[in-house]
């Protein structure tokens, strides 16, 4: 252990050591204090009115069944911070085949349904052309 102590001591400075301290914080706090998952949601918006939001949380797991006036049927499922499309009575499945989405900015659509379900970009925003 001594022999090692003294190797240190060849390499580093006392005030070396300080300062690698010192930058080893520094490069912890930001990770510290955003560094956290933040919890997303999803908007599902009907014909471009929105009818739920769901919470996209580590644990979640269930599902949602819209059901339109006219017999249209999707069925949503929430797992883990992540959303899908698990079913639809639309012909084409192009939905459902989409599969999981869980980042900001993604969409999912029906088009037969006009349907969209969409993870708002992390400062709230979506899309509107």
């Amino acid at each position: 252990m001594k022999a090692f102590a003294e190797k240190l001591n060849n390499y580093f400075k006392p005030m070396d050591l300080v300062i690698l301290t010192g930058l080893m914080i520094i490069a912890v706090i930001p990770w510290l204090i955003v560094g956290r998952t933040p919890v997303h949601s999803a908007v599902l918006r009907v014909d471009g009115q929105e009818i739920q939001q769901f919470t996209l949380a580590e644990g979640e797991q269930y599902t949602y069944t819209y059901r339109a006036e006219d017999g249209d049927t999707n069925v949503i499922e929430i797992k883990d911070q992540r959303i899908r499309i698990r079913s639809a009575s639309c012909p084409d499945q192009r939905c459902v085949h989409q599969g999981w989405i869980e980042q900001s900015g993604e969409t999912i659509v029906c088009l037969p349904h006009k349907l969209v379900i969409e993870i708002p970009l992390e400062g709230g925003d979506t899309f509107d052309p």
